[in-house]
């Protein structure tokens, strides 16, 4: 009898221990000194005025959306120099992007860019260097979309406002056009309960996605849920570090709206992938009543303060598996990553600008 006592206190024990590591585990400590520190290599601001959103296109040259540019909106700045390679005109024509809303951009293996536009629900795709090549035709983009990305060379991803759909792949045909209606693969936000609560489908503008030329990697802005998608379908998906689920906002009568940041936090900002590693800026922060009132005669930098972190978490992108955080040598609200170095865009409280920091070996 005393056997079987001891023998259960030590089984106890043990479940108790597991779950405080399992639980501690998945936590990830604030404090700059837990982590270890990047250091930065140099910073750009030239020409930056108020920059949303960048790409590298390689170690020297950043593809920049900016939309307080009216005249050149989307430009190619090289950061070593300072110059303007490139750019794209704003206005409605075949060549022109809209100078506001958000754009996304993935890029072809010989280095064609394709440039989705929300504003104008359109893709078009330039040569390496903006040079206008043509838009991307075909009935399932013909219908008013939230995100479109290539997936790879002769695959596009398309989220679109159906409240039901999550997401659509399609095969491209010569490079540049959907002739297929039938997809390749269709998620359904019932297929998953994690991904039911975009059926407040405004929800579906605040994802941001990456391609490795083999899968999408999608992160969201009101949640730390982390996906990896194929041709195949959803391949892992994470919540690790800070467990925040997308957020089941529903309004009566059909009205939708984001999130309130005073109720839900915020998620994550942005994601850049490699060859081995997935980084993830995520916030986990609310707005305090008292930070509100604090930035009252000026929310929109308040915003853009909450939108900005300077620690990065990176993840095994091969199984989605949490692997470590480092501290920034700045707060940044976008990066993007080479094989070489980190790129971090900085806005809110200096000139914006674009901030290399090389890889150390231990990142490489």
């Amino acid at each position: 009898m005393k056997k079987i006592f001891l023998l259960s206190v030590a089984l106890i024990l043990i479940i108790t221990g597991l779950i405080f590591f399992i639980s501690n585990s998945n936590t990830v400590s604030t404090d700059p000194e837990d982590h270890r520190t990047l250091e930065m290599f140099y910073r750009q601001n030239a020409h930056l005025l108020d920059p949303y959103d960048f790409w590298m296109l390689n170690d020297d040259l950043a593809l920049v959306s900016d939309p307080a540019n009216n005249e050149f909106p989307v430009y190619i700045l090289d950061l070593v120099s300072g110059n303007i390679v490139a750019n794209i005109r704003a206005g409605n024509g075949p060549s022109e992007v809209h100078p506001t809303f958000y754009k996304r951009v993935s890029r072809f293996s010989n280095g064609d860019i394709f440039l989705w536009t929300w504003g104008q629900n359109r893709a078009n795709i330039f040569y390496d260097r903006l040079q206008y090549l043509r838009m991307l035709d075909g009935e399932p983009v013909r219908q008013t979309l939230y995100q479109v990305s290539l997936l790879n060379d002769s695959t596009v991803c398309i989220v679109d406002v159906h409240p039901d759909s999550f997401l659509k792949l399609f095969r491209l045909h010569e490079g540049y056009d959907v002739k297929d209606e039938k997809s390749l693969l269709s998620i359904s936000i019932h297929d998953h309960d994690f991904l039911f609560p975009l059926r407040n489908h405004i929800q579906k503008q605040t994802i941001r996605i990456d391609s490795d030329g083999e899968s999408l990697y999608m992160g969201f802005e009101y949640s730390s849920l982390l996906l990896r998608i194929n041709e195949y379908g959803i391949q892992w998906y994470t919540f690790i570090p800070f467990e925040l689920p997308v957020p089941d906002v529903y309004e009566e009568e059909g009205i939708y709206a984001l999130p309130d940041i005073s109720r839900h936090p915020l998620g994550i900002l942005d994601i850049a992938v490699d060859d081995r590693f997935l980084y993830v800026i995520l916030s986990n922060e609310k707005l305090s009543r008292v930070r509100f009132l604090r930035h009252i005669a000026n929310p929109d930098k308040l915003i853009d303060e909450m939108k900005h972190r300077d620690i990065v978490h990176r993840y095994d992108k091969e199984n989605g598996s949490y692997l470590d955080s480092f501290q920034l040598p700045v707060s940044a609200k976008r990066i993007d990553v080479t094989d070489d170095a980190l790129y971090l865009l900085h806005s809110y409280d200096t000139l914006p600008a674009i901030i290399k920091v090389e890889k150390p070996d231990w990142m490489k």
